[in-house]
């Protein structure tokens, strides 16, 4: 349940990227909007990169 909550999680955040990167006019706020999004995408990314590289050596040990 919790790994497909963030695959959603993950769509949405790619789709609010696109629409930000090609619908916001290219002005200093829409520029950070995108900005802001990206690095959320980036958080939710990482932690997921690193629970399974949490996971993979639980399952080694």
């Amino acid at each position: 349940m919790k790994k497909k909550m963030k695959n959603y999680l993950w769509l949405l955040i790619n789709i609010a990227f696109l629409v930000t990167l090609l619908y916001v006019p290219k002005t200093q706020l829409g520029i950070w909007v995108s900005a802001i999004i990206v690095i959320l995408a980036l958080i939710v990314n990482v932690t997921d990169i690193f629970s399974f590289i949490s996971k993979s050596r639980k399952q080694n040990e």
